[in-house]
């Protein structure tokens, strides 16, 4: 019985301890937060923290501390932030309801004395047991913003998931192409701003977890051989103004484009020879090469198969050669080069002596190139052609490359938007066998494939151009001026209008875009006397200056500058006060609609000093009036 009752006390103490275990287990507290956390100086970081408790009905209160040794240095408290040290305090806030078990925290304006920082969360009440300092996050701050990464992929790969981890491939002309720019960051409710360079791409973002967030741009194109070579790059700027980017060469294949002849010559002396090149923009490099000889319009295969040959017969006059020149990707083909065989003179058989009426009338023929000099003799004596009665006339006919080369544009007055067809027009002899089109300031010209006369632009804005062409002859090649289109179009108000305030005057400046010029006039309301507007107007290429100066004057006088042309008109009020100017933008008006201002203030930060400026903000865009 004895051994019985031992072994049943030593059951139930067993169960008692069991008992307890289970108890203490229910009244752990559990803490979850990430081992590091990064972000760069001056921006933001979200640490994120979730923490269970025993059931209880007592409220909870979250702090965070500095980790050290037999020290509390305190990093955020609601209840005492005063006593959160420095570096801290005033930068820390939570994120999220504790009540529901969140005890993330944002720290702002992240400083280079935080690095290594080791921090951890303590939530009350709870047992010392529950150790919460053995959860530490180290924080890393960092001198540099982080750079992007970029990846670039056919869109068909990307739709069907075989994109990969490649950050670049290899390109082909018309393919759909995505690029796509991505940046890690440490806070959510700041995320820093993406995009791609020049352009206006898609964006988005997702969460990575263990406190790191993705944001992402996207854009799309078709890939065109202007792209070989060309630069994609991503900005980023974080919450504090650290900036980083990343540019990716893209590599795209295409066949052989702008396929030209170029020649050491264009005119050849007699028994000489010419050097021709085939020359062309292709990625690969084009590799094979065919040469044509081109009789009466019509082209002959010659037995010559690299990049430059040497052509050594020749025909008097007029000769022209072509090539094509082709890669993996394709063939190009170029237009005609001519080359000019000079020869010695030789007499036609058409040169004849003829005696009629008692005179004697002798006609010499020479064919030559150069234009042979013709001398003539009467029993091995010269003859003078200036001394009578003989009578001496030289008819001949020589050639030059091509001359006043011009681009005409028709329509010559059209509206953004509609379509323009430029011409080149040019004077010489012989005529010309080739026109090439270039498009582009200087610096930045490519050459375009339109290889006609005329060059059509679908689609024109104020901006279109410029544009020159080159025309050549057998004779040599010449090119016009640059041209720029004539493009009309509805006033723009420029956001450089502005008022200047000084010396008890008022100097109000309208400036306004607009082809044809703008008309602009002014009006004062609100003034108590009769004062003469002084205006005055400069006009710089299509941008107009108008100009009015009046005393200071009364408090609530308003100011009106309207400007119109044939497209449209441009409409605003500058009210002047005492102490702030507003400009408040009219809204879009028909030729039917009375002219109204809307009351939407734009605040202006502008006081009436002797030199303060008021700059009113740039009205909104809005589409031409059509008359």
């Amino acid at each position: 019985m004895g051994s019985l009752r031992r072994s049943s006390l030593l059951c139930s103490f067993i169960q008692g301890l069991a008992v307890w275990s289970v108890v203490l287990a229910d009244e752990r507290w559990t803490v979850t937060i990430p081992a590091r956390m990064s972000a760069p100086i001056g921006s933001c970081m979200v640490i994120p923290c979730s923490f269970t408790r025993p059931p209880s009905d007592r409220s909870v209160n979250v702090i965070w501390h500095l980790y050290a040794k037999f020290t509390y240095p305190l990093v955020y408290s609601k209840s005492n932030p005063s006593d959160v040290i420095d570096g801290f305090r005033g930068r820390t806030e939570l994120i999220g309801s504790a009540s529901e078990g969140n005890c993330s925290l944002k720290i702002n304006q992240m400083q280079a004395s935080q690095n290594a920082q080791k921090i951890y969360v303590w939530i009350e009440p709870n047992k010392l047991t529950s150790r919460f300092y053995d959860k530490t996050v180290t924080l890393e701050v960092t001198a540099r913003a982080p750079q992007p990464e970029i990846q670039v992929h056919r869109t068909e790969d990307l739709s069907a998931g075989r994109s990969g981890a490649q950050a670049s491939i290899e390109l082909t002309e018309g393919d759909e192409v995505t690029a796509i720019c991505d940046v890690i960051h440490t806070c959510p409710p700041s995320p820093p701003s993406v995009s791609f360079r020049d352009h206006r791409p898609q964006w988005s973002r997702q969460e990575e977890g263990s406190g790191r967030w993705r944001v992402s741009v996207q854009m799309s194109w078709t890939a065109s051989s202007r792209d070989h070579g060309r630069s994609v790059a991503c900005d980023v700027t974080h919450p504090g103004g650290q900036t980083a980017s990343r540019e990716l060469v893209l590599k795209v294949t295409y066949p052989p484009k702008s396929v030209n002849v170029h020649g050491d010559r264009n005119v050849v002396p007699p028994g000489g020879s010419v050097s021709l090149s085939c020359k062309s923009q292709a990625n690969p490099p084009a590799d094979s090469f065919q040469w044509y000889r081109v009789l009466h319009g019509r082209p002959t295969l010659l037995d010559h198969t690299s990049q430059t040959v040497t052509i050594t017969e020749l025909d008097r006059d007029q000769n022209l050669f072509r090539c094509t020149a082709s890669n993996s990707m394709g063939t190009g083909r170029s237009t005609d080069f001519g080359v000019i065989q000079e020869y010695k003179p030789s007499m036609s058989a058409d040169s004849l002596c003829s005696i009629s009426g008692g005179f004697l009338s002798c006609g010499c023929e020479a064919m030559a190139r150069p234009v042979a000099s013709l001398q003539w003799r009467v029993e091995g004596m010269v003859l003078d052609p200036n001394s009578p009665p003989s009578r001496v006339q030289r008819h001949q006919r020589s050639g030059a490359p091509p001359t006043n080369v011009t681009v005409t544009q028709h329509p010559s007055r059209p509206s953004e938007g509609v379509g323009v067809t430029l011409s080149c027009t040019s004077q010489g002899f012989p005529p010309v066998s080739g026109y090439r089109w270039y498009g582009g300031q200087a610096g930045l010209e490519i050459g375009l494939e339109e290889e006609s006369r005329d060059l059509r632009v679908a689609t024109v804005t104020r901006g279109s151009g410029p544009y020159r062409c080159a025309v050549r002859n057998e004779l040599g090649e010449a090119s016009s001026l640059i041209t720029w289109l004539n493009v009309e179009y509805a006033p723009d108000i420029l956001p450089d209008s502005s008022c200047i305030v000084g010396n008890g005057h008022v100097r109000c400046e309208c400036v306004v875009d607009a082809n044809p010029a703008a008309q602009v006039t002014w009006t004062s309301v609100g003034s108590s006397t009769n004062e003469k507007l002084n205006t005055s107007s400069t006009l710089s290429g299509r941008v107009l200056r108008s100009i009015v100066t009046v005393s200071l004057g009364d408090e609530g006088r308003h100011f009106y500058c309207n400007a119109t042309n044939e497209h449209g008109d441009a409409f605003y009020r500058l009210p002047l006060t005492g102490k702030q100017c507003k400009h408040i933008p009219s809204t879009d008006l028909t030729l039917k609609e009375e002219k109204r201002v809307v009351e939407e203030e734009v605040n202006m930060d502008c006081l009436y000093e002797n030199t303060g400026t008021v700059s009113p903000t740039y009205p909104p865009q809005r589409a031409p009036m059509s008359l």
